[in-house]
């Protein structure tokens, strides 16, 4: 069985260009993507994330940035 990322749209406050999300360890998504790019700062902690067909570790002070349509 093969998972399909779902569509998530982002839709920024009116008068803003980005969102910023705060998540808290463990943060499991359902795997996804959206049109815009992510960017994903590890304050605390570390795991892994699974973006396209890649696993990358991420740890505190890791900063990672994620394409637009790329699944994760």
């Amino acid at each position: 069985t093969t998972m399909e990322p779902r569509l998530v749209k982002i839709v920024p406050p009116v008068n803003q260009s980005c969102v910023v999300k705060k998540s808290q360890l463990p943060a499991r998504q359902p795997w996804h993507y959206h049109r815009d790019h992510e960017l994903l700062l590890t304050v605390r902690g570390k795991g892994y994330v699974y973006v396209g067909n890649q696993v990358r570790r991420i740890e505190e002070g890791s900063l990672m940035l994620m394409g637009a349509n790329v699944p994760h």
